[in-house]
């Protein structure tokens, strides 16, 4: 993911973390695409090859910066690593298939399912 994705989520948290004080207070919508960024995170890490704790680790440095509280911040580690259990419980199999110029493409679409499996659990809808 480029620098202007990474701004823009970080953009997204601090948004999150200033306006809401507890995140289940952020909309669903604040909530699945932080789910979303994350899980594009994640799978573009997976495909490179870094480990699942070094992953974490670069999630939370990316996505932490802007916790504004304990609660926030407890919040944040807890779903880096359950977006990252997730990334990580394919096949490795199934993502050999991936041409490498492809990567970035296949981690941008894993965000967008997740985030839209989010707003489906969340709300009922997609959009």
């Amino acid at each position: 993911m480029n620098r202007q994705k990474y701004t823009a989520a970080l953009l997204l948290a601090a948004a999150f973390s200033v306006v809401h004080a507890e995140p289940q207070e952020a909309s669903f919508q604040d909530q699945c695409a932080l789910v979303g960024l994350m899980a594009q995170t994640a799978m573009g890490e997976r495909l490179s090859g870094t480990g699942i704790g070094q992953t974490v680790e670069k999630m939370n440095e990316r996505f932490m910066v802007v916790a504004k509280n304990d609660y926030s911040r407890s919040f944040i580690q807890g779903l880096t690593e359950r977006v990252a259990q997730e990334i990580y419980h394919f096949p490795q199999s199934a993502l050999n298939a991936v041409p490498k110029s492809d990567y970035a493409i296949f981690a941008r679409d894993t965000g967008k399912a997740e985030y839209q499996l989010c707003m489906k659990a969340l709300t009922g809808k997609t959009e």
